[in-house]
């Protein structure tokens, strides 16, 4: 047994890792597209009064935690960075 990939194995893995990284982006890019009314929504309930837009704020906030892992570990598994799927 071999304890080193093959060339087909090795092409394999580049072309999960090109995709899981092309999905990461998208995912990015939807969810970008998806923060933009959130924010607006946060400023307006801020306008009508501070307390309706701080709680807009806290429940964005704790809603946009799993969104960002949604992105994050596609990227960390692509890369194999932490630092890539953090940033």
């Amino acid at each position: 047994m071999e304890d080193y990939p093959n060339e087909e194995e090795t092409r394999i893995q580049i072309k999960e890792n090109e995709q899981m990284h092309k999905t990461g982006m998208l995912v990015a890019l939807a969810l970008g597209l998806h923060n933009f009314p959130e924010g607006l929504i946060t400023f307006v309930g801020a306008l009508t009064s501070p307390s309706v837009g701080f709680a807009l704020c806290f429940a964005i906030t704790i809603h946009n935690i799993p969104e960002g892992m949604c992105v994050a570990i596609p990227i960390y598994y692509a890369t194999g960075d932490r630092l890539k799927g953090f940033l």
